[in-house]
């Protein structure tokens, strides 16, 4: 008889982060359950950009806190699968580089939002910044109700074709998101357009290059 080397990769990890989600979704739910519900049909009615949008604090309350750190978190664990699909990531090294996410995803989120803010400061568009920022904000919510049960069979499922199909559609997906919000908004995205052509350039385009030169060098 041959002595073989067993190996048994862990997803405890996982199954305990995927469940502070669903906690964190809950405690929202149960403290802001009207909001909660809206925020949900965003994509068939304006009924929560209509009736949220001038509440104050319009972006630092608990409700989006809480998401925010909901979004921030589901963004690292599609980050981590498509890194552990393409075998980038050993299975031992795993909650680290998950946490190493994690924090860069964080930090770039809430360095995003205060350069946006500054932006907006500069040119005396801070009302129309964090209108911008509400906007998107609400619609990347949104996008973590469509994705969240997707993303959690992703970690219990051992199908590349699967996960190819999960990260192509959530693409897809934040694509169309960015349609709707220049849909919806464009008077105000034309009435600013100088402006709104430096938060693309600043905001959207040039973090998308600098991560892409991190990544293949």
């Amino acid at each position: 008889m041959e002595v073989t080397e067993r190996l048994i990769n862990s997803n405890d990890w996982i199954t305990i982060i995927l469940m502070i989600v669903v906690a964190l979704f809950v405690f929202n739910k149960l403290n802001n359950n009207e909001r909660f519900n809206k925020i949900q049909s965003i994509l068939f009615n304006n009924t929560y950009i209509n009736d949220y949008s001038k509440s104050t604090p319009l972006l630092l309350n608990n409700f989006h806190i809480v998401f925010f750190i909901i979004s921030g978190t589901i963004i690292s664990l599609i980050a981590f699968s498509f890194l552990e699909m393409k075998h980038i990531i050993a299975d031992s090294d795993g909650i680290m580089y998950f946490l190493k996410i994690f924090v860069f995803v964080m930090i770039f989120m809430v360095l995003r939002a205060i350069i946006g803010y500054w932006i907006g400061v500069l040119f005396e568009k801070e009302q129309e910044q964090l209108y911008i920022t509400f906007i998107k904000m609400s619609y990347l919510v949104n996008f973590c109700f469509a994705v969240f049960p997707f993303l959690v069979i992703s970690f219990y499922i051992d199908s590349e074709l699967y996960k190819s199909l999960f990260f192509i559609g959530s693409i897809l997906l934040l694509l169309f998101y960015y349609f709707l919000i220049l849909k919806e908004n464009q008077k105000l995205i034309f009435s600013n357009i100088f402006y709104f052509i430096l938060y693309l350039c600043a905001l959207e385009i040039s973090p998308l290059v600098i991560i892409y030169k991190t990544i293949i060098t």
